[in-house]
């Protein structure tokens, strides 16, 4: 298997602050639209399906140098990876499909505007 890549035009991903703040309707709304975005973003960049076992990374450069929590990025990831499912680029995003995924954080670039992407490649040989 080979390392696949898609931008996703996240320029702000959902945190869990931010979730827990959103009253129920408007998180749905939210996670609803990140994923159609997220579908869209997957089949632009021609991912291929994979059946054996991947390390997920979803990757985040904000656009300042503000302070941010990487574990925060969670439903973020949540939403990446079922939109993953959806596009059936993952038969499933369970342990035995994910048995791995990364959460990233990377310092912003000056003057390039914030990013997000989503990596899938083959596990470490530790966890195969």
């Amino acid at each position: 298997m080979t390392m696949q890549r898609a931008v996703i035009p996240w320029p702000q991903p959902l945190t869990q602050n931010q979730v827990r703040r959103l009253h129920h309707y408007t998180e749905a709304a939210t996670k609803r639209r990140m994923h159609l975005q997220a579908r869209a973003a997957y089949r632009a960049a021609r991912l291929t399906p994979v059946t054996e076992p991947v390390h997920v990374t979803l990757t985040f450069q904000p656009a300042d140098r503000r302070r941010r929590d990487t574990d925060g990025l969670a439903p973020t990831l949540k939403v990446a990876l079922d939109a993953l499912v959806t596009e059936q680029v993952l038969a499933d995003d369970n342990y035995t499909h994910v048995p791995a995924v990364t959460l990233r954080i990377t310092p912003p670039k000056p003057g390039q505007p914030a990013a997000c992407w989503i990596t899938i490649a083959p596990p470490p040989k530790e966890d195969t």
